[in-house]
């Protein structure tokens, strides 16, 4: 062992140029390969921490003149199928943007502070697809229009509790107020929910309409085979309205 210690550095010596390229290209392989491991896992993981996320999916459709897949959907299909689709075990709507990207805690009579958490509108529902660890309040309190659920971690940032009140942000002023029902753990790192610290329920007033794309909708299947029926189901009738919308706007 101690020849073979003695020779390596006899070799880093004698030939440095080309010794100091054989460690510098070791290194760059050696990061390499960890930034490549590290997106592998994290892709492989993600959700992965999620409750039943194997039989949870997003619907999603492909637009085919913008060439591309969209997270959107329309939510009044979904639901009817659902509806009759007893493999369904649950389904939800969730808009995919954070709107607005801020907003204020009330820190006396006359001051306000303005904090960087957005707002998730969705409807009650989602509460049956993700697993919401509730530690203060009643996550049945949420079920009522308007009404807000903020993580652990953005509540004692600011300093507000269940029965109190955050505003949202309009034009840098403190707006509408929000009461708190109640306040959970945060999601994990690796998830769809892991910036998403403030839940608005919205009873997805926006989405009522087939014509409106403005949520993502979730459903839980009994069994991640069950996915195939139901995109079928979709199709079938997304076709049919569609078909339908065009006969009726026919002159």
């Amino acid at each position: 062992m101690k020849i073979a210690f003695k020779n390596f550095l006899m070799t880093l010596k004698r030939y440095k140029v080309a010794s100091f390229l054989n460690i510098a290209g070791l290194t760059l392989a050696f990061a390499a390969f960890y930034v490549i491991a590290s997106q592998v896992i994290y892709s492989l993981t993600y959700n992965r921490s999620l409750k039943d996320s194997e039989r949870t999916f997003i619907v999603t459709s492909y637009q085919e003149m913008l060439e591309s897949w969209s997270a959107n959907s329309p939510n009044p299909i979904s639901y009817e199928i659902a509806d009759a689709m007893p493999e369904v075990e649950a389904i939800a709507s969730m808009r995919p943007h954070i709107f607005p990207k801020s907003v204020f805690s009330k820190v006396d009579e006359y001051h306000f502070e303005k904090f960087p958490y957005g707002i998730t509108n969705c409807n009650f529902s989602i509460t049956d697809i993700f697993d919401f660890n509730i530690v203060a309040g009643d996550i049945e309190d949420f079920n009522v229009e308007n009404a807000i659920m903020i993580s652990r971690s953005a509540a004692e940032i600011m300093n507000v509790e269940v029965g109190g009140q955050i505003f949202t942000d309009k034009n840098g002023k403190p707006e509408n107020s929000f009461n708190i029902a109640a306040i959970f753990e945060d999601f994990e790192e690796n998830t769809i929910l892991s910036n998403r610290h403030i839940f608005l329920n919205d009873e997805r007033r926006d989405g009522m309409l087939n014509n409106n794309w403005n949520y993502m909708v979730f459903v839980r299947l009994m069994d991640e085979d069950d996915a195939d029926k139901f995109s079928y189901m979709w199709q079938d009738k997304y076709i049919s309205w569609n078909r339908s919308m065009y006969l009726s706007c026919h002159i």
